[in-house]
């Protein structure tokens, strides 16, 4: 089922349908919502939609390294602020 709703959803040009989108295949433990998720953390420098993402992929089997990784690869592009409280929330 969440196979046949990733396409519209996960393309979706609407941030708050995607944020929600991936929020729910990380809370599935779905990894095929992994490169969406990560693009957004990229894309998006939010602190409402970089938190509630970066700790649900902290909490999830899957995603933990994933989260790490991406904060690594995509914090200077942060706040200051964002940088810090998101190094928190992961533990780096």
């Amino acid at each position: 089922t969440m196979h046949k709703m990733s396409p519209f959803l996960g393309s979706s040009r609407n941030t708050e349908i995607r944020f929600t989108w991936y929020q729910l295949g990380i809370q599935a433990e779905w990894p095929d919502i992994l490169p969406g998720a990560t693009a957004l953390l990229k894309e998006q420098g939010r602190m409402k939609y970089l938190r509630p993402l970066y700790r649900a992929l902290n909490r999830s089997k899957m995603g933990k390294q994933v989260a790490l990784d991406t904060f690594k690869e995509a914090k200077d592009t942060y706040h200051p602020i964002a940088q810090k409280m998101l190094a928190q929330d992961l533990g780096c």
